[in-house]
């Protein structure tokens, strides 16, 4: 098993500025980008991406960024290769702050084959979004700040 370094989350709230500066925040969404593609090479969508479940390697791995919590993960394909059915009821599946809108209308997240391959995989990369804007401005937009709640 690889262990691992500290989480993209953990980092980024370490620094004084709470964000990370524009050429590092492209390298981690150049890598955490390259690990959700792989992800979904293999026919799987996280349902959960978040700064928390990208990590850093350790030692000579450190400038490698691991996903990792495959909790809410799911195959969209069986093993024969075809598409696997949607659930008629879904739950909420994600972190609310990054979740995609299809997420927070709780639609199954994959549905027909066209679907499935398309929307499962758009949901990641909409969390993904989310998580590159907090990670280089070190807020998302509908986050209110402590002060004004």
């Amino acid at each position: 098993m690889t262990l691992l370094g500290k989480d993209l989350s953990r980092l980024r709230r370490e620094r004084k500025s709470k964000n990370f500066s524009m050429n590092t925040s492209i390298r981690v969404g150049l890598l955490t980008l390259s690990a959700i593609r792989e992800l979904h090479e293999i026919f799987v969508i996280s349902r959960d991406i978040k700064p928390s479940n990208f990590a850093l390697g350790i030692s000579k791995e450190s400038r490698n960024i691991y996903i990792f919590d495959f909790g809410l993960s799911r195959f969209y394909r069986n093993q024969d290769g075809s598409i696997l059915p949607a659930k008629r009821r879904t739950g909420f599946r994600g972190t609310t702050r990054y979740a995609s809108l299809r997420a927070h209308q709780k639609l199954e997240l994959g549905l027909s084959f066209h679907q499935c391959f398309i929307s499962g995989r758009r949901d990641d990369l909409e969390s993904w979004l989310y998580v590159m804007v907090e990670l280089s401005s070190g807020t998302l937009p509908w986050r209110t700040p402590k002060s004004e709640v």
